[in-house]
């Protein structure tokens, strides 16, 4: 029960990073790639920052002020994420319920949409729509590159790879 726990904190504070990159994307898209690769920089495989030994004692607040700093960092527009980041008020039935944010809804969209694909695991990559599943979440930024160049002449095997 415990590492269901912790797994369900790991996906939260993912969930997080990703609604920031969707208010990125939507509010100052010309950085949203330098958005994602600081991102990367600062989570250094696990080991840094928004990983769980860095998040376990911040708030979802807290988290999000850091990602929007970061974000702030490459150029994006600090207010209108920030703006975008507040729970939104809903009146329901039972009761009101403060749980969305205007990014919510690219998060489910995002999310069905793979699911529709089949797509429960990552990293699940698509090339040109087609899955490709020699792809390894343990691979090295030079394994990637040796996949991913020179776009596809060897029509996305791997044969670059060392065997």
């Amino acid at each position: 029960m415990a590492s269901a726990g912790l797994h369900l904190v790991y996906i939260l504070h993912l969930v997080y990073i990703h609604e920031v990159a969707f208010l990125v994307k939507k509010h100052s898209p010309a950085v949203f790639n330098k958005f994602v690769r600081e991102i990367y920089s600062q989570f250094k495989g696990g080991f840094g920052r928004f990983f769980d030994s860095d998040t376990y004692e911040k708030s979802r607040k807290q988290i999000y002020e850091e990602l929007v700093e970061v974000a702030a960092g490459v150029g994006a527009d600090k207010e209108k994420i920030a703006a975008d980041l507040q729970l939104i008020k809903l009146t329901t039935p039972v009761g009101d319920l403060f749980a969305l944010t205007e990014a919510t809804q690219a998060i489910k969209w995002a999310v069905a949409y793979q699911r529709t694909r089949g797509v429960h695991v990552t990293p699940t990559v698509f090339v040109n729509g087609v899955e490709n599943s020699i792809c390894s979440s343990g691979w090295t930024a030079e394994q990637w590159g040796l996949f991913l160049e020179p776009l596809g002449a060897d029509g996305f095997t791997g044969s670059k790879l060392p065997k």
